[in-house]
């Protein structure tokens, strides 16, 4: 599923890279926050419109021993996303 979502990301950025001549701005931004580090990518659709795609990574692994408990949490998360703004 995730390389799916990654595919046609990909395919919108191509194409929007691509054809100039619709796309007015382009600006690619870091970011760091709770989904972790990540990549954005925004274009200006039409005058009020604006489409933002990104991709956050954040691993956490976390081990311990507490009362004769053990603790072994790993966490490897990866997210997606595709927004549209629409501003005045």
């Amino acid at each position: 599923m995730c390389k799916k979502i990654l595919t046609v990301a990909s395919l919108i950025l191509v194409s929007s890279l691509s054809a100039e001549s619709a796309f007015s701005s382009h600006s690619i931004g870091t970011k760091i926050g709770t989904l972790g580090i990540g990549v954005e990518y925004n274009t200006n659709l039409i005058e009020n419109l604006d489409l933002r795609i990104g991709i956050n990574h954040f691993k956490y692994d976390f081990d311990d021993t507490k009362d004769n408990i053990n603790y072994d949490i790993d966490a490897n998360l990866k997210t997606v996303s595709a927004l549209l703004d629409y501003h005045q």
